[in-house]
């Protein structure tokens, strides 16, 4: 079976989905749809597709298994709707919705179309973080018991897109950290509070910061940073420290990823991890949606498991704002 294809929103990541659904050979990218037609035909003509203004009028035209959607994050919720009615399956974009409220909206119109659903949390699908993941599982660092993140890059648009507008974004704790508070809820379990300073609400324009300290049910602490505010490029950082050593994960190295251990003898040494070459991120995660498609299972991002993540976020949001620590409920 060839399944077929429409992509919503011809930014960056839309270019990305769509890509990714072209190079699978069960897969056939019909349409691309965008509220700016000029640029939907654009994307369209230099892909040998179809172009619409809206994804109404793509449904209302094409036949589609898969709707892919990239757009900016409050129209989440609408294009999700649309698309669920129309008895597609759904690939959406992080975060799944731009409030709770909305999140729900969506599962529940989800569970009534009977719809494949997954949220593209892509951090879950990079060699690099699975290898991270491979090295905790293994036990070879003992428990976890501190972690430190840091995803920083400049400003994305100062306002001149809707990345820069806060209400529509959620700026940098919302739109770039619920990332890392997906794969590190998918690791470690749920959060029990979280607390959280930032540049958000302080009249600053043009960058965003965010420093957010959650506490795991299961102990865990992480320090989990986030920035819009960064010069000298986009980088991510993870460490993990256990009980007998500490794997460190850094962007701006050569040879990314190392674990310290400890012996019984009190040294420390370096063996270095190497992760194998393979495909994206992006491709990792869409080929693997589609393979639950095939399948018929659960994709391994989970609207419920998006809608944590959103509430993390959500939640540390209202730490910067109230300067109290928030507790989770889940």
């Amino acid at each position: 079976m060839t399944f077929k294809v429409g992509v919503v929103g011809v930014g960056m990541m839309g270019g990305n989905h769509c890509r990714a659904f072209q190079s699978l050979p069960d897969c056939q990218v019909l349409a691309a749809a965008d509220a700016d037609f000029n640029k939907a035909q654009e994307f369209a003509q230099a892909r040998n597709i179809k172009a619409y203004g809206s994804l109404s009028d793509m449904l209302a035209q094409e036949e589609l298994d898969i709707v892919s959607i990239a757009t900016p994050t409050p129209t989440h919720k609408e294009l999700a709707i649309q698309a669920a009615r129309a008895k597609t399956h759904i690939f959406l974009e992080k975060p799944i919705a731009r409030t709770g409220e909305e999140a729900q909206e969506v599962l529940s119109e989800i569970e009534t179309a009977g719809v494949k659903f997954m949220v593209g949390h892509v951090v879950r699908f990079s060699p690099h973080y699975l290898k991270v993941k491979e090295i905790i599982d293994s036990g070879v660092i003992g428990k976890p018991a501190v972690v430190r993140t840091s995803r920083c890059g400049g400003s994305p648009g100062r306002g001149k897109t809707w990345y820069g507008d806060f209400e529509k974004s959620g700026g940098v704790v919302l739109d770039t950290l619920v990332h890392d508070f997906d794969y590190l809820l998918w690791w470690f379990g749920d959060a029990a509070r979280v607390y959280a300073r930032g540049l958000v609400y302080k009249g600053v324009e043009g960058i965003d910061y965010g420093l957010v300290l959650v506490r795991f049910k299961n102990g865990l602490i992480a320090h989990i940073e986030g920035s819009w505010a960064e010069v000298s490029g986009f980088f991510t950082a993870i460490e993990v420290a256990g009980d007998k050593g500490l794997i460190t994960l850094d962007s701006r190295e050569a040879r990314p990823l190392t674990i310290n251990l400890r012996p019984a003898e009190g040294k420390t040494f370096r063996p270095q991890s190497e992760v194998p070459r393979t495909k994206s991120g992006s491709l990792l995660e869409i080929e693997h949606f589609v393979e639950c498609i095939k399948e018929d299972r659960e994709p391994l991002v989970t609207g419920e498991e998006a809608t944590k993540a959103l509430a993390l976020a959500l939640a540390a949001l209202e730490s910067i704002k109230t300067g109290k620590v928030i507790h989770l409920d889940s």
